[in-house]
This record gives C-alpha cells, structure tokens and sequence, in this order.
C-alpha cells in the first residue's frame, strides 16, 4: 500500500523520486524555499481538502526536507533566506487584513455608523 505522506505512488514511478529530482534541479536555496511554499500550502489548506492529519504530517515531512536540506549546504548556498520570508509574511498579513470579513464586535471601533 502507498504512504500518501512519505512515498506517493504518483511521485515514486520510475527510477528517480521526484522530490529528489527536484532537489537536484533546484539546488539548496531554491528546494528549501519550494519545501517553504509547500508548508505554507499544505497548512493553508488543512482539513479543507482530505483529512487535516494528513496535510499536516504531509507540511512536516516538508520542514523535514528543508531541515536537512539547510544542514548539508554551506551558508553560501542559503545566504539570507530570513529576509524573503519575513517579507511574503508582512505582505501575507496586510493581504488578509485588507480582505477580513466585518466582524461588528471586533470593528466596532472602525464602525462609521452611529
């Protein structure tokens, strides 16, 4: 039986893995930042497409890809990649404050109505 987690059958056909094609093609800066995309996805996503478990073993299987990456590759390979993050997250934050629904307890102070 196929790992949905750790060993998809739909990644796994072939010779090669694809996580680790992807590694390859990538280099260690660009995989530890597509493994950042990938937390972010399956987090965001949690319990809205499959079971919540499952989304989250599959993000931290992520953060287990980066992790290693991170402590095989030389600093050169991964200078500052605080900053790109810090910035998706100010600019993640602004986005769903712009977009928030009205809540009249919360907004109430913002309330224009008398």
């Amino acid at each position: 039986m196929s790992d949905p987690v750790n060993q998809p059958a739909h990644y796994t056909a072939g010779d090669i893995e694809c996580i680790k094609a992807i590694r390859a093609a990538l280099g260690p800066k660009g995989f530890v930042d597509y493994c950042r995309g990938c937390i972010i996805r399956y987090n965001w996503r949690m319990g809205l497409k499959g079971p919540a478990l499952e989304d989250m073993q599959k993000s931290a299987r992520y953060a287990a890809y980066a992790a290693e990456c991170l402590g095989e590759a030389p600093p050169s390979q991964l200078f500052n990649m605080r900053a790109p993050l810090r910035d998706g997250v100010e600019k993640l934050k602004a986005e769903l404050e712009r977009t928030r629904p009205y809540d009249p307890v919360r907004d109430r102070a913002e309330d224009p109505s008398p």
